[in-house]
């Protein structure tokens, strides 16, 4: 029995090992060929760059306007990050630590509204931002991220908020704490795991969302990193600037790569932390 268990642990880390590569590859492909020139990447593909060169980056950043299209990606995730954590941190707590008819059955049905296909929502959406004049701004598409990523923030987040003991509540209005000072200083700290965590998903998740920036921010001046990506890939068909799109794609994937490797530890003990006791 170990043995055969001993065989499918090795098989499963030879699988992930040679995915692992094959990823690491084409990252580094990618890399190396955003600092050659055309020719060089259509003479030697799989070749170091002769002289590398930056005028890629620069044609990517200021000729392809990717810093319009970064800019507004930045504004979008880290606003529809703020609102989401900040709701769904008010929300799970109250849902989690008060007693009121009816909070099971609201629990429940916000971490349900996970399962609905964001596909399904579009028209109605759609409808309801036209009516406040919303469509094609960049509030209405923070608006429509935090509505959706709501869900799966309160679920990561209810399970932290079950594990802290009523007694540090009981000890906090002893003192003379308000109920908003108690929540701020001293139960926000104990999840930040689980904060982190949601964080870092929902950065990575809309970051690279593309559906629904198309729908209700098509404007080409709100444009996120996405949709900027996808008009570059169409007109490669005309300029062939191939250096040029390598570097567009190394410059989105920068911001994704430094928040994983700066936040890993918290995320990995956020979602051992929610799975232990959540």
């Amino acid at each position: 029995m170990k043995m055969k268990k001993k065989r499918r642990n090795i098989f499963s880390y030879v699988i992930l090992s040679v995915w692992s590569l094959i990823i690491i590859g084409i990252l580094g492909w990618v890399l190396m060929s955003s600092f050659k020139t055309n020719l060089e990447i259509y003479q030697t593909p799989w070749a170091m760059p002769a002289k590398a060169t930056l005028e890629n980056y620069h044609s990517a950043w200021s000729t392809m306007k990717m810093s319009s299209y970064f800019m507004n990606s930045v504004v979008i995730v880290f606003a529809s990050i703020l609102g989401c954590t900040v709701i769904s941190a008010l929300t799970s707590f109250a849902l989690t630590r008060y007693e009121f008819k009816g909070r099971k059955a609201l629990l429940n049905l916000l971490i349900f509204s996970m399962s609905v296909p964001s596909q399904l929502l579009l028209i109605p959406l759609y409808d309801q931002l036209l009516n406040l004049g919303l469509v094609n701004t960049r509030t209405g598409l923070i608006l429509i991220y935090i509505a959706l990523y709501f869900p799966f923030s309160l679920f990561v987040l209810t399970g932290f908020f079950r594990t802290l003991p009523k007694e540090l509540e009981e000890s906090a209005i002893i003192d003379g704490c308000g109920e908003f000072r108690m929540f701020a200083r001293i139960m926000l700290p104990l999840v930040q795991p689980g904060l982190i965590c949601i964080s870092v998903f929902n950065f990575v998740s809309i970051w690279n969302e593309y559906m629904l920036a198309l729908v209700f921010a098509s404007k080409q001046n709100l444009r996120t990193i996405s949709l900027g990506m996808y008009a570059l890939k169409d007109s490669m068909m005309y300029t062939s600037n191939w250096g040029g799109l390598f570097a567009a794609i190394v410059i989105m994937l920068i911001p994704t790569i430094i928040i994983f490797l700066t936040l890993q530890k918290y995320v990995i003990q956020g979602l051992t932390l929610g799975a232990v006791k959540g």
